[in-house]
């Protein structure tokens, strides 16, 4: 190969990335370093601007103690953001989230369901932790990756490693996750060793 004056440089290799959610991710809403949570919903709602009714509104990397008001959005100003569209806002370390009635109503939780927050009057206040927040974390993945698609995600992933070097990834997956990306890794940007 004649690099016609050009510098080679080793292509770096990643040991360890969950290839799936890093795709998805790129479709998500970024609330990475808001100050507010007025921000928040500002970004949000030019999130939710264009799509279906009835679509998700995926938000990450939240920090609800990063921001002046020191807490997550209402259901109901998620909302008015969202315009009733379900929403699913991940706390930067995925340890809890907040949701709206709409995203609560797809979850179906038991009313025992343990980290369901309840105020004074028993009313959800949309704050998910603990079991509950595993069973927001598993369900609305699961939904976004219907809507995005898997092979866009897949292809999102590689476009994003190629452009910072990356020339190979570890990707660790679901089965299901990884039989998909068997099926397409030889169009990708990148080379990809898929694990479950």
């Amino acid at each position: 190969i004649d690099a016609g004056g050009g510098t080679v440089v080793p292509g770096m290799i990643d040991t360890h990335v969950h290839f799936t959610l890093t795709g998805l991710g790129l479709f998500a809403v970024d609330l990475t370093g808001v100050p507010t949570v007025t921000a928040a919903l500002e970004r949000i709602a030019s999130g939710a601007s264009g799509k279906a009714p009835g679509d998700l509104v995926l938000a990450l990397g939240y920090e609800p103690y990063g921001v002046a008001e020191a807490r997550f959005p209402t259901p109901a100003e998620l909302d008015a953001a969202a315009g009733g569209r379900p929403v699913y806002v991940m706390e930067s370390g995925g340890h809890w989230c907040a949701v709206n009635a709409a995203a609560l109503a797809l979850l179906d939780l038991d009313a025992a369901t343990p980290g369901l927050d309840r105020d004074a009057a028993g009313t959800p206040t949309g704050v998910l932790r603990a079991a509950a927040n595993s069973a927001a974390f598993t369900a609305f993945w699961r939904i976004f990756a219907v809507q995005v698609g898997l092979q866009r995600a897949f292809a999102a992933a590689a476009q994003e490693a190629a452009r910072h070097g990356v020339t190979t990834l570890h990707a660790l997956d679901d089965l299901e996750n990884v039989q998909a990306l068997l099926a397409c890794q030889d169009q990708l940007a990148v080379r990809v060793v898929p694990y479950t």
